[in-house]
């Protein structure tokens, strides 16, 4: 089984289309090959490692349940959640997924930082990120494949605002071709 470091919230006007967005990829998740690992990150900026209910994303209360401090450990080729609770716990992932929208989260950023520590991306890398795509065309491609096929995700497309709408795959396949980034 695979452990997917989930990146959901952010310091963005589109905070809450990135809770919905995860709470759309959480549900779909296909448990029995995905183990999440969830990580939200708060309008103010603070990343906590949540564990608590996905209903809680949905009406925005998830860091009032008690989530831990948490940040990445940087050593490349290990990458790991260092949880600051004092415990000196660390949580090893095998990619990461961000669903961050607007600023900080399609605009390349996070996914540089999560670059350095050597995890596969799902979606765009650093650079892709930081190129507009039109549907059709967008970089994020290959999302859904952690997803049960019987569940297609709607896959945002990489544009400015969330008006610009969503890609959703057809039939449970790839419509686009291999994930790239």
């Amino acid at each position: 089984m695979k452990t997917i470091l989930v990146l959901f919230g952010g310091r963005s006007t589109e905070y809450g289309v990135s809770l919905q967005s995860a709470h759309g990829v959480l549900s779909h998740l296909d448990r029995a090959r995905f183990q999440p690992l969830t990580v939200g990150i708060t309008r103010e900026g603070s990343w906590l490692y949540y564990s608590g209910p996905l209903a809680r994303l949905e009406d925005d209360t998830w860091h009032q349940a008690g989530g831990v401090p948490c940040t990445l450990s940087l050593d490349f080729g290990c990458p790991q959640l260092l949880l600051l609770d004092g415990s000196n716990r660390r949580l090893a992932f095998d990619a990461a997924f961000p669903i961050l929208h607007g600023k900080n989260g399609e605009d390349g950023t996070v996914q540089g930082l999560l670059e350095l520590t050597g995890a596969p991306l799902i979606g765009c890398g650093c650079l892709r990120a930081g190129f507009p795509c039109a549907a059709g065309h967008h970089a994020g491609r290959g999302h859904h494949r952690l997803c049960r096929r019987s569940a297609p995700v709607p896959v945002p497309v990489r544009r400015p605002g969330s008006d610009s709408g969503a890609v959703l795959p057809h039939g449970g396949t790839d419509v686009h071709g291999p994930a790239a980034g």
